[in-house]
């Protein structure tokens, strides 16, 4: 394993977090697969526990500012914490059976789950792309069905996490996107401080397994820290559809990458 790549992945993937606010999870975890040769079991659960020790600082920022929506994230978190206990008891009997078949499933869920949201982010970018009449068809019906639609999105979001250390701010935003008529600030800051908590515990499930590499964590940091420093100074002079166009086909390649290759 060479400190310098994961120093150099960490600056790449400090990057896209700053830029977009996607990275720790749905860049980081196939890269550590394909360039650095973890397992997938060992890349999901670094990249846990890497997203909580960048996102941890922002969430307090975010909490302190007002800008976390308590009442949306208290709907979420009983749907996250059955997503987490279905892929405990999932992985548990995966890994009674062979730890072979767990990395390939584990693998296969990671290109499965890319895809997925590189669905989702074109829905973001495109939002009106279905129609003005459409849209607001789609208002009535999550207005209708707040409470169970979030309860799924909270199940959904802790599955993939928990599974593939992907979608804690990739797949949620956009899902709060269509569910919630919130301000930028709220719904990032609601976003984060749930992938925060989520992180948390399901990268204790796989530290109980030994897949978290801590010398790799401290140089992906290395790396990161002061990329992102630099990222969320030239945030708002990228246009936003250059960045997240760039997310989004980086997605879909590694996407495909690992689920049918």
């Amino acid at each position: 394993m060479s400190l310098l790549l994961l120093v150099g992945i960490g600056l790449g993937v400090g990057l896209l977090l700053g830029l977009t606010g996607v990275g720790s999870g749905s860049v980081l975890t196939p890269v550590l697969i394909l360039a650095v040769g973890f397992s997938p079991a060992k890349a999901v659960g670094t990249s846990l526990a890497f997203a909580f020790a960048t996102k941890i600082v922002a969430s307090a920022s975010f909490y302190r500012r007002g800008l976390v929506d308590f009442p949306i994230l208290r709907k979420l978190l009983p749907g996250a914490g059955a997503g987490l206990l279905t892929v405990f008891l999932l992985l548990k009997g995966l890994g009674y059976q062979s730890p072979l078949k767990t990395n390939i499933f584990l693998q296969r869920s990671i290109g499965v789950a890319l895809l997925a949201v590189f669905a989702l982010m074109l829905v973001q970018l495109f939002p009106g792309a279905a129609g003005e009449a459409f849209t607001e068809r789609r208002l009535r019906f999550t207005q209708k069905h707040e409470l169970p639609l979030t309860l799924a999105v909270g199940y959904i979001v802790g599955v993939s996490v928990s599974l593939t250390s992907i979608g804690g701010g990739a797949a949620l935003v956009p899902m709060l996107y269509l569910l919630y008529r919130l301000d930028p600030g709220r719904l990032v800051g609601t976003s984060i401080l749930f992938s925060t908590l989520l992180s948390a515990a399901a990268g204790l499930l796989h530290a109980s397994g030994g897949n978290i590499d801590l010398l790799a964590i401290a140089a992906l940091l290395l790396g990161s820290l002061p990329a992102i420093w630099l990222a969320s100074h030239l945030h708002a002079r990228l246009p936003r559809m250059a960045s997240e166009s760039i997310i989004a086909a980086v997605m879909l390649l590694l996407g495909l990458r690992l689920a049918f290759l």
